[in-house]
């Protein structure tokens, strides 16, 4: 962040916007509009702006292609720190040491009996200590070979965890590749 402006990615592309706390809806230009293609249902030529006054004014000019409002830090849970000239955005930020998804799979070979539930361990990504997470369902193993992965809560330890899941053929498996 550079004083009150912002380097941000809306539909994969690059723009500097700026954060305005003062305004109470974002607003994007509409030559930068019709650059990322998106249509527009309202007339842009009758829109009014309420400004700090309580006065309605008709927008003449352009300075920023985008202005983050409070609608927007607040969708974000925005933290601004004005003495350390930070934004801090929680819904965004990601650990960056962590990936968005792991593939997970069997430590070893399981024997999931027709119609039965199996807890089975699972690994896949190496964390530092106990973490818990939200393991989703396979739909791969769910539609391809019956296997039914439920989502959960579950604590990832030492870089294992342990999932529920079961059989739903007429038939014993004997062994499971990946499972979350």
């Amino acid at each position: 962040m550079t004083g009150n402006q912002l380097d941000v990615i809306i539909d994969k592309k690059p723009i500097r916007a700026l954060v305005d706390s003062g305004a109470s809806f974002s607003v994007i230009s509409d030559k930068y509009r019709r650059f990322l293609k998106k249509v527009l249902f309202a007339d842009a030529k009758s829109v009014m702006l309420k400004v700090a006054d309580g006065n309605f004014v008709r927008p003449i000019g352009e300075i920023h292609d985008v202005i983050l409002g409070w609608d927007f830090l607040e969708a974000s849970q925005a933290v601004i720190d004005c003495g350390q000239n930070e934004l801090v955005l929680e819904d965004i930020c990601r650990d960056s040491t962590a990936p968005d998804a792991w593939n997970l799979y069997a430590t070893r070979d399981y024997t999931l009996k027709p119609h039965s539930l199996t807890r089975i361990t699972v690994s896949g990504y190496q964390t530092r200590g106990d973490i818990n997470v939200v393991l989703d369902g396979s739909k791969h193993l769910l539609f391809e070979k019956n296997i039914a992965t439920p989502s959960m809560v579950s604590t990832y330890r030492n870089g294992k965890s342990d999932v529920w899941v079961t059989n739903l053929q007429f038939e014993t498996k004997s062994s499971l590749e990946e499972c979350a």
